[in-house]
């Protein structure tokens, strides 16, 4: 039996090396090619993403037609696929139209094992398709209008800027311009809620509930000028708060300028309205509409006067572009179709003023909050915004702003990125038309 069993493992041995020796390479090959396969699956998604990046960051900052399309797409697509990445990227190449912007590349794998078989590199390519279309964007401009804007001709500054916003968000929608609507929220010490204040459109058709309570013998008039203390041109006052600081509720009421004194012996504050009543009154505001022309319109009648409640300003963006009263014509919050956004621009700190200032809260000396109050509530309506999944972008404009008021809007924007800094007037326009670039909905079809 012994000599048996050592014979039959001499015979097994002597086949199970010449077995050995024949799929030893056969398996060291497949599991090499395996690896340069996988590797070359590794650089095609790694191509594949860095073009998606790539053609996303250049469609969103250049429009068709523009000569610097293909430095830009080079710039950012060498910023996703840094030559120390597996793979040699070779034939970046665009194609441009209104529509659309198609990029392709390819990118060569050098093998470390299937070269023995004469195979030294695999080749793979990727591709994507930039749709340049606007879709389901609400977007609200909220627009400093105070006294300082009229310094160095800035509220022209900023009519232009406003234009080049709306004209490029319209611009690059091509025939969807339905699926734009932009809303403007001109602010100075108070808003102006127009004739919509009393339920009806500025041709004086039905527009809704009234949510503004005139006082006896006062009637609307659109002319903010004239010394009839009986005419109110649409301004209102801030609610308590919270109200302020929150979705509208029921009414509020009319701001009339007056001028006030107290009476030390009974202890009484008696208030005048004066023959200039629509003082520091700004521009009405504009609902959201897809109208370019009722919009172009609101922008050059921007002007510059009163002082600056950037909370007030804000809240009423807010309302504007909520679906809930007394603004309804934006999309319910849980409508994926579209996209939110309030951009708010400052020239300047907040200020409630001293005792001869009046404002949405009143005669300074009699409403009893601070410009520290004021911030506040600037940062609460900020937070609320963000909750909503608002996007929020600030701006901030000229150079006599302080620290804390930047750090204060920086903090406002969704993200640090959608805060901007405009010293001059050209920042200003660039600034915004980024934020109408960005909020173009720019997708990717693979």
């Amino acid at each position: 039996m012994m000599q048996f069993l050592r014979q039959y493992w001499y015979d097994s041995g002597a086949s199970l090396a010449a077995y050995m020796a024949l799929t030893i390479p056969v398996l060291v090959g497949s599991i090499g090619m395996a690896t340069d396969v996988g590797m070359s699956y590794l650089v095609r998604a790694r191509l594949q993403g860095a073009l998606d990046a790539a053609a996303l960051a250049t469609a969103a900052a250049t429009s068709s037609g523009d000569a610097d399309i293909g430095e830009k797409l080079e710039e950012y697509f060498e910023a996703n696929y840094p030559p120390e990445k597996i793979g040699v990227p070779y034939d970046l190449d665009f194609e441009d139209s209104d529509e659309a912007l198609f990029v392709s590349a390819q990118a060569r794998y050098n093998t470390m094992f299937v070269r023995v078989l004469g195979i030294e590199e695999i080749n793979v390519a990727a591709s994507t398709t930039i749709t340049r279309a606007v879709r389901g964007i609400e977007a609200v401009l909220v627009l400093d209008n105070t006294g300082s804007m009229s310094n160095n001709n800035n509220i022209q500054k900023l009519r232009d800027a406003s234009e080049t916003f709306v004209n490029t968000l319209y611009d690059r929608a091509g025939e969807d311009e339905e699926y734009v609507k932009i809303g403007i929220v001109p602010y100075s010490s108070t808003v102006n809620v127009g004739r919509y204040g009393l339920g009806l459109n500025p041709d004086g058709s039905h527009y809704g509930d009234p949510f503004v309570t005139l006082p006896n013998g006062v009637t609307y008039n659109s002319n903010c000028g004239g010394s009839s203390t009986s005419r109110w041109c649409g301004c209102v006052l801030a609610e308590d708060y919270p109200g302020d600081v929150e979705e509208f509720e029921d009414n509020v009421g009319a701001y009339l300028y007056r001028t006030c004194s107290y009476s030390n012996w009974s202890k009484t504050w008696t208030c005048t309205v004066q023959s200039t009543p629509n003082r520091y009154c700004p521009p009405p505001i504009t609902p959201l509409t897809s109208d370019r022309e009722v919009l172009l319109d609101a922008i050059d009648d921007l002007r510059a006067d009163g002082n600056t409640l950037g909370n007030f300003g804000m809240i009423w963006g807010y309302r504007v572009v909520s679906p809930e009263f007394p603004f309804e014509e934006g999309a319910a919050w849980d409508d994926y179709i579209w996209r939110k956004a309030v951009v708010m621009m400052t020239d300047g700190d907040n200020t409630i003023g001293n005792s001869s200032f009046y404002s949405a809260y009143g005669w300074g000396a009699m409403h009893g909050i601070s410009t520290a109050d004021i911030n506040d509530r600037f940062e609460e309506v900020c937070a609320l915004m963000r909750e909503q999944g608002i996007l929020v972008y600030t701006i901030v404009f000229t150079s006599g702003i302080n620290q804390a008021t930047k750090d204060m809007y920086r903090a406002c924007a969704t993200t640090s990125n959608m805060y901007y800094y405009a010293p001059s007037g050209d920042d200003l326009e660039e600034a915004f038309e980024k934020i109408a670039r960005e909020l173009s909905n720019l997708h990717v079809s693979n």
